[in-house]
């Protein structure tokens, strides 16, 4: 909706590339996998803070998917998140840190968690979808 609202006011014209760039790959740890089966099914797919929020303390996720949760990292660490875990369902788990007031030290945070529940989360080179825009004009009135 947002997207055509832009198009028609704007006259916006734009294509899609795909660029080399820095992503991140969520795969299977060396470690066991600390994850459980979600509680409830039902459940809005969330990772956050312990006690909601960002994530001060720790984290803890319920009814997330992998999928979901790569494109939940890919907002804190600013680039791509690939799911590349294997892992079908969803699942609840919980990685405690610190106290409530490590916000500051949010990918620092997530990387600790990713690795304390048997992921690993690893930079490398891939595809990355980049939006060209082919032209713009001064929008129309209301």
């Amino acid at each position: 909706m947002r997207q055509q609202l832009l198009i028609d006011r704007f006259q916006l014209k734009f294509h899609r590339i795909a660029k080399e760039g820095t992503v991140f790959v969520l795969s299977r740890g060396s470690k066991p996998l600390k994850v459980d089966q979600p509680a409830d099914k039902n459940a809005f797919p969330w990772i956050g803070g312990i006690d909601g929020g960002w994530f001060a303390g720790g984290v803890r996720a319920q009814n997330i998917s992998m999928p979901q949760l790569a494109a939940r990292l890919s907002r804190f660490v600013n680039c791509p998140v690939l799911d590349r875990t294997g892992l079908k369902g969803s699942f609840d788990f919980e990685y405690r840190i610190g106290d409530a007031h490590n916000d500051d030290d949010i990918p620092g945070t997530l990387f600790a968690a990713m690795k304390a529940i048997g992921l690993n989360l690893a930079s490398e080179k891939g595809p990355v979808e980049t939006i060209v825009i082919d032209q713009a004009e001064q929008p129309s009135l209301n």
